[in-house]
């Protein structure tokens, strides 16, 4: 009692420590572990929650037990699959499911499992069903469209997506739904404006997926739409910080290298191209790097340094076009007609559509 006296102050830690008291003195209360597994699971702590989770649906023997047992059974494949282990998820949820049929609620996770497993279009037919009994249930419109997006079915994907935001904000609670389920809508939502070549819908919906849940995925993904609308200081600030979380993450330092550069901050996109190259082993994404720094250099007239990072991004990849044109660009300002053609001739060799080469091969003659 005194445990639930905290936790109705909002003292979770308080409440935590009585209840650990309780099973002490009562160590076969299934009650207490359903308890203090719910904790656990509400602070993420999911290997413990999973333990007193465990030992609860063990102890929950009777008719009059059922309902808190079915409870019990969900939360603990919650914290299963929130750990990756989708085979124990998917194992205690039928046990769930079993002990009530009729619970839409399960059937959705079991959805919401077949998604994460790579089997989207089998989860669509678990979503249907949860519809027809409840057509207003927020998770399964929503994974529902998460499905259909995953089986590249846009405007179905569309359709339950925006039906699922309707009811989100009429609702001023979740309805029950995972605690990163509203921004994975909105993210979702935005995936899919992209891809219907509506950008900035795209980035309404990320932004709010990112106020909503701010996780690396979603601050990368907006990065990478800033990007993509040419809203180049939006996009450092959004790739910086999740580059100081995914420190091996060679698409970040690419966008923000660029994003800088068409900022003109040159001095600190050569900066992050130099750390990513300690973070990158793949000889062309190292080509890349190379080849951005050498027109960084190009800029600055630093026709030597260019020349360098030209030649290392040729090692790296002969095949970059834009890296023998570049090489090409050192020769003239350094009057090496001679070099400047052959770079030249093998950039159309590579290239053969790229008008500017053929337009300086044809001034040398």
């Amino acid at each position: 009692m005194l445990g639930v006296f905290y936790l109705n102050l909002g003292k979770d830690f308080e409440a935590l420590k009585a209840w650990k008291a309780a099973r002490d003195l009562d160590s076969k209360n299934p009650q207490i572990h359903f308890d203090i597994g719910t904790l656990y699971y509400k602070a993420d702590r999911y290997d413990e929650a999973i333990r007193e989770l465990g030992q609860a649906v063990g102890g929950m023997i009777y008719p009059s037990q059922k309902p808190n047992k079915v409870i019990a059974l969900r939360m603990l494949g919650a914290a299963y699959f929130q750990k990756g282990n989708y085979n124990a998820a998917q194992n205690v949820w039928t046990r769930a499911l079993a002990s009530d049929p009729g619970n839409t609620e399960i059937l959705a996770d079991l959805g919401a499992l077949k998604i994460n497993s790579g089997q989207a279009s089998q989860a669509v037919d678990d979503f249907l069903r949860v519809l027809r009994k409840d057509p207003d249930n927020i998770k399964a419109l929503s994974y529902l469209g998460l499905a259909y997006f995953q089986t590249g079915k846009m405007a179905q994907a569309l359709e339950y997506l925006k039906k699922a935001e309707v009811l989100m904000n009429r609702r001023n609670v979740s309805a029950g739904m995972d605690p990163g389920q509203k921004a994975e809508i909105r993210k979702t939502l935005g995936q899919i404006y992209l891809k219907m070549n509506n950008p900035e819908a795209a980035v309404s919906q990320l932004e709010e997926a990112c106020r909503s849940n701010g996780t690396p995925d979603c601050h990368k993904m907006l990065g990478e739409v800033y990007f993509q609308l040419g809203k180049w200081d939006q996009a450092v600030s959004e790739l910086a910080a999740v580059l100081q979380i995914r420190r091996q993450d060679p698409d970040l330092y690419g966008m923000l290298g660029v994003a800088l550069v068409q900022k003109g901050d040159f001095q600190r996109a050569l900066s992050v191209f130099n750390e990513g190259l300690q973070h990158i082993t793949d000889r062309k994404t190292k080509s890349v790097f190379h080849k951005n720094m050498g027109y960084i250099f190009v800029n600055v007239k630093s026709w030597d340094l260019a020349e360098k990072e030209f030649r290392t991004s040729i090692q790296d990849d002969w095949k970059s076009a834009e890296s023998h044109f570049g090489l090409a660009l050192v020769y003239l300002q350094k009057n090496d007609a001679g070099n400047a053609k052959s770079s030249l001739r093998t950039v159309l060799q590579l290239n053969p559509s790229h008008k500017e080469a053929r337009e300086i091969l044809g001034r040398l003659g």
